[in-house]
């Protein structure tokens, strides 16, 4: 956790803040720093910053309890290719079993969305993770 953001959020700056939570995230997990002037409202988590997988996961979450969002209905698997780690994940099996199907349902990169910094931004005026 990067420590929640206290600022108001507005559209005026709501952008700013998810740029700022960016490089403090990317900075932490990756080590690396994305260049300031390729960050926009349209930048794609996963095509432009390379956060894919289980990088999505705790960057989701993080995310989440930065802004303290209402994750509502949000599906990690509509944008990101996310495959649960079943030799890890002993209630992967178990859901599968009792209720037929997995937590998340890998979807064809054709299909998935771009999960972009203005949805964010977006996201940080609203207060939850709905579009």
């Amino acid at each position: 956790m990067l420590g929640r953001k206290k600022k108001e959020r507005t559209e005026d700056n709501a952008l700013s803040l998810v740029i700022d939570f960016v490089i403090l995230f990317c900075s932490a997990e990756f080590g690396t720093v994305p260049n300031l002037s390729f960050l926009s409202e349209h930048t794609s988590l996963e095509d432009d910053l390379g956060i894919t997988e289980r990088d999505a996961e705790n960057f989701i979450e993080d995310f989440v309890y930065e802004f303290d969002l209402d994750p509502a209905d949000f599906r990690l698997g509509s944008y990101f290719a996310i495959e649960p780690d079943e030799e890890k994940d002993f209630a992967t099996p178990v859901r599968k079993f009792l209720f037929g199907k997995r937590e998340h349902i890998p979807v064809a990169k054709k299909d998935r969305q771009k999960l972009t910094l203005g949805m964010l931004a977006q996201a940080v005026v609203k207060g939850s993770l709905s579009w």
